[in-house]
């Protein structure tokens, strides 16, 4: 009873009375030696506001309230002003590694607004709404003179009565190196290709004309071929004709007697006859 009685009482906030530890004891080494640890496993980490993750990013307060959950199991409050309320006050020259330092946004201000974690030698690990996760001294300027008050989470193990050197050193602030962009790998030397050669198509030669040699048997030629006196002209045949109608026949009037046809009559006959014939094939 009497132990929480002490705890209730030296419980720090804004306007409360505090109770110093006149014994000094510090955050037992073994347990602030795994409070380092995990902090620096956040180191790097982007800023994100409300955040409080390695992979997502997270805030100041964040990431000492999952520091301390992981590390050693304590549940913090989730912003930094719960957080000094939460914890007791000490002073800065009692600050130990694993213990919290407070800063206010505005120089001299009253109202914490920022939180990280004492890691020893002057120096502690926080949250940089312009860089992230990183360390710190609070000797720097700004930190020094935006500082607002010192706390010992209750319920960890006590240590020893001095402030405890840091456990492992320091490590400098570093950056994120650029990734290295590989040099462009020379091309390969162009491989010459020769021309190829024109190549010469003879010229055709003109086809070979030979003398064509008709030798003509004279000898079957014995006499020379006369001409004929006569040419027969062969005349198509004539076209059957329709019979003539039929006369009527009337008794033929008894014929004259015979008589030695005169010259002029035999002449008269033959030309009767030729052109009886030209109107047959006519």
């Amino acid at each position: 009873m009497a132990l929480l009685l002490a705890l209730g009482a030296g419980g720090c906030g804004t306007g409360r009375k505090v109770q110093r530890n006149t014994e000094n004891q510090g955050v037992e080494r073994r347990t602030a030696g795994r409070i380092v640890d995990e902090a620096r496993r956040w180191i790097g980490t982007p800023y994100r506001h409300g955040g409080k993750t390695r992979r997502k990013g997270t805030d100041c307060s964040g990431m000492v309230m999952e520091v301390y959950r992981t590390a050693v199991g304590v549940a913090l409050p989730r912003n930094s002003a719960r957080q000094q309320e939460f914890c007791r006050r000490i002073d800065r020259s009692e600050l130990t590694p694993g213990d919290l330092v407070f800063f206010s946004s505005k120089r001299g201000g009253s109202k914490v607004s920022h939180v990280g974690i004492y890691i020893g030698d002057g120096r502690f690990i926080h949250a940089s709404s312009s860089r992230g996760v990183m360390e710190s001294g609070l000797d720097e300027r700004y930190f020094a003179t935006h500082y607002h008050s010192s706390g010992r989470v209750p319920g960890l193990p006590a240590g020893a009565s001095v402030p405890a050197a840091p456990m492992t050193p320091p490590l400098p602030e570093t950056r994120p190196e650029p990734a290295a962009i590989p040099e462009p790998e020379p091309e390969p030397a162009a491989i010459p290709v020769p021309e190829p050669e024109p190549v010469s198509v003879p010229e055709p030669e003109p086809p070979c004309e030979l003398p064509v040699v008709v030798e003509i048997d004279t000898t079957a030629i014995s006499a020379p071929i006369a001409a004929p006196d006569t040419i027969e002209v062969l005349l198509p045949a004539p076209l059957p004709s329709a019979p003539a109608p039929a006369m009527p026949t009337t008794p033929a009037a008894p014929l004259p007697p015979l008589s030695a046809p005169a010259v002029s009559d035999s002449v008269a006959v033959s030309d009767s006859i030729r052109a009886a014939v030209i109107n047959a094939f006519e």
